[in-house]
């Protein structure tokens, strides 16, 4: 081991006598584990958040979503034009519309889709959240609905129900034949799924007009490459819109928020960057003539610079090391500590209905780590610099004048 690496430990592992000090560097190396720790549970939740929801917007929602003024005329010709192109891997009409639901004497507002459940299941969209009965509309009278709604309405596979049309205000009565669990509260509580034909039916819909129509694509990734190609395909009268259009300001909230508060976290680091500085810099002053003799036995300035320089780098390190295995464990055992805390206080720690999931999402992802791991480090190296430096100025003579 190089003599300045052993002294920068030797001198970070004080003696009885320098107790005080060994104390603030511990406080030191605790300021930057909590600050690491927080900054990747933080970091991790908002990874989670986003990628989750994108899931579950993509999972109920296609990729693409081709509109007309008044409505798309003659699906079943784009639909096959549609599945010929490159890079689509299924197209299927939609009906969307809002109706009242009525069960049991109770209304509730609900947003429908008219789908075509082959489609669905060829493109694997919706229909694979179905969690009970069949995905099968039956004679056109099937409806699925989320397990939230269910729960809201009393409602299970066979129940009775009703929508209620917008256009004319008439009943049209509906039998429950699939219970979708999407893992995303406001789809699973306002959102139901009933045959094309039939939303056609409610809407008043003439000359077999559609909403629109679905496209899956074969790869999420060429989603911008290919909505520009069919933009130009299809001409101006048709809206060529993804998902990410209609979720735009959503996901751009979440990005900024994810670099504010990785902005806001760090801030905890640089508190502990003062107490590594204040810390290193009693350890000078304790250390004058230890420092008097190295420079006098013929210790380089540059040497006595690296000794306190490396303690400070053992103090991050030390600290990094301890948050980043604290902050994996709090990120790995999030929901079960939520669990714990609703135990004990009996208030929803993550209310559905506000975070649209059921459960926590966390996703550690390593270059999130290593962004955290940089910012500690180069945060602990800016603090080093003058309590090393400071050090590394001391003459021998005026080291030892008093001792």
């Amino acid at each position: 081991m190089p003599c300045t690496l052993w002294l920068s430990w030797r001198y970070l592992t004080a003696r009885r006598k320098e107790a005080l000090i060994s104390v603030h560097s511990l406080f030191a190396v605790l300021g930057v584990a909590v600050g690491v720790a927080a900054l990747i549970a933080v970091i991790a939740v908002m990874t989670g958040f986003d990628r989750d929801l994108r899931e579950k917007v993509m999972g109920v929602n296609a990729h693409l979503m081709i509109e007309s003024a008044g409505g798309v005329s003659r699906p079943d010709d784009l639909v096959r034009r549609l599945e010929r192109a490159d890079g689509i891997r299924a197209a299927s009409p939609y009906v969307a519309g809002q109706a009242i639901m009525k069960a049991r004497e109770v209304v509730f507002g609900v947003a429908f889709r008219g789908v075509d459940p082959l489609g669905e299941a060829r493109a694997d969209g919706a229909a694979r959240y179905v969690r009970e009965g069949s995905s099968d509309f039956g004679s056109g009278n099937g409806i699925w609905i989320g397990t939230e709604l269910a729960r809201t309405l009393g409602l299970k596979v066979g129940s009775d129900c009703a929508l209620i049309s917008p256009v004319d205000g008439k009943e049209r009565d509906f039998r429950v034949s699939a219970i979708f669990d999407s893992g995303m509260y406001e789809y699973d509580a306002t959102l139901v799924f009933i045959a094309v034909h039939t939303a056609q039916e409610l809407l008043r819909l003439t000359d077999q007009r559609v909403t629109g129509i679905s496209v899956w694509l074969d790869s999420p990734g060429k989603l911008k490459l290919v909505q520009g190609r069919l933009a130009s395909e299809l001409g101006p009268f048709y809206w060529v819109r993804s998902w990410l259009d209609l979720n735009e300001n959503l996901f751009s909230a979440i990005r900024i928020e994810k670099i504010v508060m990785f902005v806001i976290l760090t801030l905890i680091i640089m508190v502990a960057a003062f107490n590594i500085a204040s810390s290193l810099t009693m350890m000078v002053m304790q250390k004058t003539r230890e420092i008097g003799v190295l420079r006098a036995l013929g210790a380089t300035a540059a040497g006595i610079h690296q000794i306190f320089f490396l303690q400070g780098l053992w103090i991050g390190g030390l600290g990094l090391a301890l948050g980043v295995a604290g902050g994996m464990a709090i990120t790995l055992n999030l929901n079960r500590m939520a669990d714990v805390l609703e135990h004990l206080t009996g208030f929803e720690i993550f209310p559905k209905n506000i975070y649209y999931f059921d459960r926590i999402p966390t996703v550690i992802e390593v270059h999130d780590i290593v962004w955290v791991a940089a910012c500690a480090v180069l945060v602990t190296l800016i603090a080093s610099l003058y309590p090393a430096r400071h050090a590394s100025r001391l003459e021998p003579v005026e080291a030892l004048r008093y001792e």
